[in-house]
């Protein structure tokens, strides 16, 4: 998940934009010597990683905050990197509340 995040503000400086799916981190990965279809899943769920991206400033879409997740994460459970929150593992149930207030932030 960090090397996503790395991968996500690397792009937004190469591009000057924000990437619309995750797939589109894969060249700035495979620049970084690593392997974009290993890098860019869940390594517990095996699943793409999931991105949001929340602009936190009115006059300035690239400025903002990212989270990525994984899609179903493992026996109840998914990790999650946001932003000021850090890596923070979730129970599915609080996922969703914690999205809601993630995005109102």
């Amino acid at each position: 998940m960090l090397q996503v995040n790395g991968a996500f503000y690397a792009y937004i400086t190469e591009k000057q934009r924000i990437p619309t799916k995750v797939e589109e981190l894969a060249p700035i990965v495979a620049k970084s010597g690593h392997d974009p279809q290993e890098v860019l899943k869940s390594t517990r769920d095996q699943r793409q990683l999931q991105l949001k991206w929340k602009p936190v400033h009115p006059n300035n879409a690239l400025v903002g905050d990212l989270m990525v997740y994984e899609q179903e994460g493992v026996q109840g459970r998914r990790y999650v990197l946001a932003g000021s929150e850090g890596f923070v593992q979730y129970r599915q149930e609080d996922f969703q509340q914690f999205l809601e207030t993630w995005q109102k932030k």
